[in-house]
């Protein structure tokens, strides 16, 4: 079966050649960076990667990369034009990913947009989608969310294989609205990210942007919490993540080759946690949806 790191882990490409997250230390904004990177995964028999369509930076450094043996997840947005636009653009996107990256496959394909499903009916992008899997251009198809609400909408008019779905120490909103066991319960798999929640549960509470100090009670008790037990954030934020039964993969972006064998040796690591984390019973979409922070 392999260890956990190798059944679960992702490489998340957000920042090859972008900064991503507020604790973000570097960009991953070489060849040679994410060549070690990748030689470090290989290593590790961790063979899997998730870009988007909309990642230029990542598709360009990855485009110089020899992927031989990697499964590449993709993520595009729908345009909002007519029926035949869309199909088109759906079909090209593809193209061109598998074109940039020197592949003959996706392992999955995922809507990049998912708000779409609310506003129009998508029965021709459903039918791209299943005739792009017909084609064997893509394994699976599915969709990324950002709040679970949104699966309300998608589901009655599509069987997504996969989701993509955000997941951490304070947003636990996918497990508690019961998506998690439905989805498990239909065969959908899910892949939980923003495991860090963009990296804020790693700093200290005194760091916090000043776009975030409206939470800072909930960072305090985090982090009363994390040194009551002598752990970490970064250890207690990947073991509970890596722990959740029903998520079947798991999203994590890394700064360097060393970060990466860092998660991957405390991925594998020994640890029983999730009866440790205390609920901090967070339901605010301002804190939990990183789209809002500057909204405020």
């Amino acid at each position: 079966m392999g260890t956990t790191a190798e059944r679960k882990l992702i490489i998340g490409t957000a920042n090859f050649g972008n900064i991503y997250g507020v604790n973000a230390k570097q960009n991953l904004s070489s060849i040679d960076k994410i060549a070690e990177v990748l030689e470090v995964a290989r290593a590790n028999n961790i063979t899997h990667l998730d870009t988007a369509s909309n990642y230029e930076g990542a598709l360009s450094f990855l485009s110089n990369m020899d992927l031989t043996g990697f499964r590449i997840d993709s993520k595009i947005n729908i345009v909002e034009e007519n029926e035949n636009s869309k199909t088109a653009n759906i079909f090209q996107e593809v193209e061109n990913t598998l074109n940039k990256l020197k592949i003959d496959k996706l392992n999955s394909l995922l809507i990049h947009n998912p708000d779409i499903f609310i506003k129009r009916k998508l029965d021709s992008v459903i039918k791209a989608l299943e005739e792009l899997k017909r084609q064997d251009l893509t394994g699976k198809i599915g969709v990324s969310i950002y709040d679970p609400e949104i699966l309300a909408h998608v589901l009655p008019s599509f069987a997504p294989d996969l989701i993509q779905a955000p997941f951490n120490i304070f947003d636990r909103r996918i497990e508690k609205t019961g998506w998690a066991q439905k989805l498990a319960k239909g065969d959908i798999q899910i892949a939980i990210r923003s495991i860090f929640l963009q990296g804020t549960l790693l700093i200290n509470k005194n760091e916090l942007p000043a776009y975030l100090i409206p939470w800072h009670d909930a960072y305090e008790r985090w982090e009363q919490f994390h040194q009551q037990h002598n752990c970490s954030p970064f250890e207690l934020s990947t073991k509970f993540a890596f722990s959740q039964p029903w998520a079947s993969k798991v999203i994590v972006g890394v700064d360097n080759h060393d970060h990466l064998l860092q998660l991957v040796n405390n991925v594998n690591k020994d640890m029983k946690i999730s009866s440790l984390v205390p609920d901090f019973d967070i339901k605010d979409n301002m804190l939990l949806n990183p789209f809002n922070w500057l909204k405020k």
